[in-house]
């Protein structure tokens, strides 16, 4: 068997049954795209109508779906019995999952399948112990787990139970513009950015950000300029179960004119034309948006988690956290980044080349399939003679 030790030869799956569209489901079609143009074979193993079989196959990456729409986090033998047909029947160099709930299958069906790398990225909340011995004899097939920052790496290794030396932080992998390419944006409205996650099936989370744009706009004489909320998602409104509900709560909260709906993000364009990015929950602790809105010198206002502080704890005053559903605590924070904006952008400004050093696409890339090939290599080395 010829040795592969060009990142051509391989062949990798890509794992990721989720019918969600966040930082992971994002980094599964970005890495399958620039694994391809780098002449490997690339398939993603998705669910049907997925975001990421759509998005994929736009790209015109090869997809498997799994024939249900949803996996179960119990054990589902026809998901396992289909998952382990589709390894059995093609000659997968690597397995790359996105996401700690649908590991542990893969992690049994590889026990049998020794020259098989399996790598898992995660970002979790963790909620369960794994310090079982069943989790400890499945994980240990895990040969890498891949972490976005130092915060989330250190989490992961409180919470799994794996050896230490496999674990690597890789950034998120992101595109952006140069500093060249990055210009101030004149300033006559403020420009308030908030990303609406597909999950988002009910107007409640916002209730408390329109409260506080109302409340901002009764104290108008405080600041300088018209103050606009713009309203971004990844689907396009037409297509958004809460599209008439969302409408009908703006008209009467009497926001009509004070809020702008976008049909789809942009975030090398989006991220670029706002001032400020304001978050919601989004059931991830790390939110490639944030980095992205860092990078072109944006303030944040996120929920207050420990992930989400650790990342503002880059620089001094980078932006704030608010407790969610908290109106008046969050109509103080943007207060507070309005009326001294220029310093939360000169603390950004001097953080900046760290963050493109820690999350650049090219680094990202270059790391991750170093180690594609350095894992198939030793794998070929230990197991080679007993395939």
């Amino acid at each position: 068997m010829r040795k592969k030790t060009q990142l051509s030869d391989l062949k990798v799956l890509f794992v990721c049954p989720s019918d969600g569209w966040g930082t992971l489901e994002r980094r599964v079609v970005q890495d399958s795209i620039y694994l391809r143009d780098s002449g490997a074979e690339p398939i993603v193993f998705c669910l049907p109508n997925s975001a990421i079989e759509k998005e994929s196959k736009k790209q015109d990456i090869k997809t498997i779906s799994y024939i249900k729409r949803n996996v179960s986090n119990k054990i589902d033998s026809k998901y396992y019995l289909f998952l382990r047909k589709v390894i059995k029947n093609q000659n997968f160099d690597i397995v790359h999952c996105y996401g700690l709930e649908y590991v542990w299958p893969l992690c049994s069906i590889l026990k049998k399948y020794k020259l098989i790398s399996l790598l898992l990225t995660v970002n979790e909340q963790y909620s369960n112990s794994y310090n079982t011995l069943l989790y400890r004899l499945l994980f240990s097939r895990i040969d890498r787990v891949i972490t976005f920052d130092e915060f989330a790496l250190d989490t992961a290794k409180m919470v799994l139970p794996i050896k230490r030396n496999r674990f690597e932080i890789l950034g998120l992998g992101l595109e952006f513009k140069s500093e060249e390419e990055i210009r101030a944006r004149e300033k006559l409205t403020w420009r308030i950015g908030c990303y609406l996650p597909q999950t988002l099936k009910s107007t409640k989370p916002l209730t408390s950000i329109f409260y506080t744009i109302r409340a901002i706009l009764e104290y108008k004489e405080d600041f300088d300029k018209k103050i606009e909320l713009v309203l971004f998602t990844d689907s396009y409104w037409n297509q958004s179960d809460f599209n008439k509900e969302l409408r009908g709560h703006i008209m009467d909260m009497g926001l009509e004119n004070n809020i702008r709906l976008e049909n789809k993000i942009r975030p090398l364009k989006d991220l670029g034309e706002i001032d400020i990015l304001l978050c919601l929950e989004t059931g991830e602790p790390f939110f490639d948006y944030e980095i992205n809105a860092l990078i072109y010198k944006k303030p944040l206002i996120s929920p207050r988690t420990s992930s989400r502080s650790s990342l503002l704890q880059y620089g001094k005053e980078m932006g704030e956290t608010y407790k969610l559903g908290d109106s008046r605590e969050l109509k103080n924070k943007l207060s507070r980044i309005l009326s001294r904006y220029d310093d939360y952008v000169a603390n950004i400004d001097s953080t900046v080349q760290q963050l493109r050093d820690i999350h650049s696409l090219e680094s990202y890339a270059d790391h991750l399939f170093e180690l594609y090939i350095k894992l198939q290599g030793q794998r070929e080395r230990l197991y080679q003679s007993k395939r």
